[in-house]
C-alpha cells in the first residue's frame, strides 16, 4: 500500500487505499472489512496500473488516485468507474489534494511539480510550475477559504501559491501567520517567511 485517504463527513467511516498492485480498494473502519458497492460487490478496482497516492474530494464522490507514470485518473466513489485520466506529467504523482469547495485539484509529483486543475471543467489545468521544488513534493494543503495552496518537498522546502493562478506568494509574512488550514499534511514546523521569498525552510 502506497497510498491512503480518508473519507469526510458522513461517510467518515470509509478510507481508500491504492498501491503496487494496481487496485484501488474502499475499506469501512468500522466493520473492519472491504466496504460494499450500491450492486453488492465488493469495493475493489483493478486500474491497470500502480497507484502511488489518493485523495477524496469534500462531498465523497470522487476519488483520485496518482500513478507512477506521472498520470492521475478520477473514480467514481460510489461506483469505482473511471472518469477522467489525465497524463501530463511524466514523473510519479506523489501528492494530490482537493481544495475545501472541491472546486481544484493539486498534483504534485516526484520531479517537483505542482499543477492545478478546476474538477467543474473537466479538470481542465488552470496552471503549473516545476521552479520551486527540486524534489519529490511530500504534502499539500490548501487554506480553508482556498485562496492558498501549501507544498513541502522532501528536502524540507515549503512554498506558498496564490489561488487560483497558483502564482508564489508573494505578500509580507504577516499575510501567512493567522492562515487557518483546511488539512495539515505536512509534517514539519513552519518558520515565517521574509517578505518576497517564494520557498521556505522549515526549522
Amino acid at each position: 500500500m502506497s497510498g491512503v485517504a480518508a473519507f469526510p463527513g458522513r461517510a467518515a467511516d470509509l478510507f481508500c487505499t491504492t498501491g503496487e498492485d494496481g487496485t484501488l480498494r474502499v475499506w469501512n473502519a468500522r466493520h473492519r472489512n472491504a466496504h460494499m458497492l450500491a450492486n453488492g460487490q465488493r469495493a475493489v478496482r483493478a486500474m491497470g496500473m500502480p497507484g502511488c497516492c489518493c485523495a477524496v474530494s469534500p462531498d465523497a464522490r470522487a476519488i483520485a488516485v496518482g500513478h507512477e507514470g506521472g498520470q492521475f485518473t478520477v473514480w467514481d466513489a460510489e461506483s469505482l468507474l473511471c472518469g477522467v485520466e489525465n497524463a501530463l506529467r511524466k514523473r510519479a504523482v506523489s501528492a494530490l489534494a482537493f481544495s475545501p469547495d472541491g472546486a481544484l485539484l493539486a498534483v504534485a509529483t516526484r520531479a517537483g511539480s505542482v499543477d492545478l486543475y478546476s474538477t467543474r471543467e473537466r479538470y481542465r489545468r488552470l496552471g503549473g510550475s516545476t521552479e520551486i521544488h527540486s524534489t519529490a513534493v511530500t504534502a499539500m494543503d490548501f487554506a480553508a477559504d482556498g485562496a492558498l495552496l501549501r507544498s513541502c518537498d522532501g528536502a524540507g522546502r515549503i512554498a506558498y501559491w496564490e489561488l487560483p493562478a497558483l502564482r508564489p506568494f508573494r505578500g509580507h509574512e504577516s499575510g501567512l501567520r493567522d492562515v487557518e488550514w483546511h488539512t495539515e499534511n505536512g509534517i514539519f514546523r513552519l518558520r515565517a517567511p521574509r517578505p518576497g521569498t517564494r520557498p521556505l525552510r522549515v526549522t
